[in-house]
């Protein structure tokens, strides 16, 4: 432990990720709570992530409080990684390594963060206010296409274009997935004419993808 100490002291604000593991579950084993919740602590202020979020819940909840300690420490955490989002927005403005992609804070790690605790709702209006993967909004399509088909069906459309655009077996498939999923939802969406419309333009602007019309017509769910 006092090896693993040093080695935290000795690179503060860039620790090995399996030191701050180790030496958190060496102070817990030890029965140590204050220590083991001060480092869970300072291993997410320093990695922000879905990770380091999961064990200082761990963590946090196992302390022998009469009230449950985790609502006020989540709080803490998720105003915390939204400061982070804000700040690494402001810093990438002002670099020269600028893209377009930077014109929009990355939501990436809190969108995962809220989407493991079942918060679709929250995850849903922090992934309008910036940037996530395209593998997140299709999560947030498959969440919430249950009771909110409009949005989903926007995501998925979304989808469509940029996947044919990859011009290859693999993703033409995909994009007739996307597809079978836009017909149902607009199908629920009493928009049965508007699919066929859409379904005719995406075969005649993609006609010359000749590998995609055959995997088309034989798709029956179409």
């Amino acid at each position: 432990m006092v090896w693993a100490e040093k080695g935290v002291h000795a690179f503060p604000g860039k620790t090995d990720h399996r030191l701050h593991s180790f030496l958190i579950e060496a102070y817990h084993q030890c029965g140590n709570h204050r220590k083991t919740l001060e480092l869970a602590w300072q291993a997410f202020t320093e990695s922000p992530n879905l990770s380091t979020y999961q064990k200082l819940k761990t963590y946090t909840a196992q302390q022998d409080d009469w009230e449950d300690p985790w609502p006020p420490m989540r709080v803490k955490a998720l105003a915390f990684i939204r400061e982070e989002i804000q700040k690494n927005h402001q810093s990438r403005k002002s670099s020269y390594a600028y893209t377009q992609r930077d014109g929009q804070p990355n939501q990436t790690e809190l969108i995962k963060i809220l989407l493991w605790e079942g918060d679709v709702q929250t995850a849903w209006e922090e992934a309008q206010q910036g940037w996530c993967p395209n593998s997140l909004w299709i999560e947030l399509a498959q969440k919430r296409e249950e009771n909110h088909p409009a949005d989903a069906l926007k995501i998925y459309q979304d989808q469509v274009e940029p996947t044919l655009a990859i011009k290859n077996n693999t993703a033409y498939q995909q994009a007739i997935r996307y597809l079978v999923k836009i017909k149902e939802l607009m199908t629920r969406l009493k928009k049965q004419t508007t699919f066929k419309k859409y379904l005719n333009d995406i075969r005649a602007t993609h006609k010359a993808k000749r590998n995609f019309i055959k995997f088309l017509d034989a798709e029956k769910g179409l």
